[in-house]
C-alpha cells in the first residue's frame, strides 16, 4: 500500500511541485493551505506522513502539529522551516514532530526523510502490539501475573529454591 501523504503549507506553488514529484514516485498525495482543512483531512483520512511548511504558518503550524499528534498518534510529521526558525524546530520536536528539514532541501533529502518516518511509524505500530513489560510475581501473589509497572516486584516468598530472594537465613 502507498504512503499517503499530506502537504500543508502557504505556497501553493510549492505544494504543486512537491505534489508532483511524490506521484512521479508513487505515493497518494494530499494538498492543502489552510489549516482548518488540514485538520478536517487528518480527522478523516488515514494520513501516514505530514509534510508542514512551517514558513508561512509559523505558531498555527505548531498548534496545528499538536492537534495532528493529539487525533493520529502514529502519524509522523516533517516539519518545513526556512533558516533562521530554530526555535520553531525545537518547538516542533518538543510537539512531537519526526524531522524537521531547512529550506530551500534537496528533493532526494526529502524522499529518504519520508522512507525514515514511514519506518518509524510501522515499527512503532509494531512494537506498539507488543507486551511493554514482562510478567512478573509480586509479594504475597507468588504464581499471580503482574502487568503494571508500579506493582513489578520480584517474587520474596519463603520457598526452598526461590532463587528471587526472600530465603531467611539462620543466624
Amino acid at each position: 500500500m502507498p504512503i499517503r501523504i499530506l502537504i500543508v503549507d502557504t505556497d501553493e506553488n510549492f505544494c504543486q511541485n512537491v505534489s508532483q514529484r511524490l506521484l512521479i514516485e508513487k505515493y497518494q498525495v494530499l494538498v492543502t493551505v489552510d489549516v482548518m482543512e488540514a485538520k478536517k483531512i487528518v480527522q478523516k483520512e488515514k494520513i501516514d506522513v505530514v509534510l508542514l511548511g512551517l514558513k508561512g504558518l509559523k505558531q498555527r503550524g505548531l498548534s496545528l502539529l499538536a492537534s495532528i499528534k493529539r487525533m493520529r498518534p502514529s502519524t509522523e510529521v516533517i516539519l518545513m522551516l526556512p533558516a533562521g526558525h530554530l526555535s520553531l524546530s525545537i518547538e516542533g520536536m518538543r510537539l512531537g514532530a519526526f524531522d524537521d528539514l531547512l529550506m530551500p532541501f534537496d528533493i532526494e533529502t526529502l524522499l529518504s526523510r519520508i522512507k525514515a518516518a514511514d519506518q518509524h511509524r510501522q515499527t512503532r505500530k509494531k512494537t506498539k502490539k507488543a507486551p511493554l513489560y514482562r510478567s512478573r510475581k509480586s509479594p504475597g501473589e507468588c504464581g499471580k501475573s503482574v502487568h503494571s509497572r508500579a506493582e513489578q516486584r520480584p517474587c520474596t516468598d519463603d520457598t526452598p529454591g526461590n532463587s528471587r530472594g526472600g530465603e531467611k537465613k539462620e543466624s
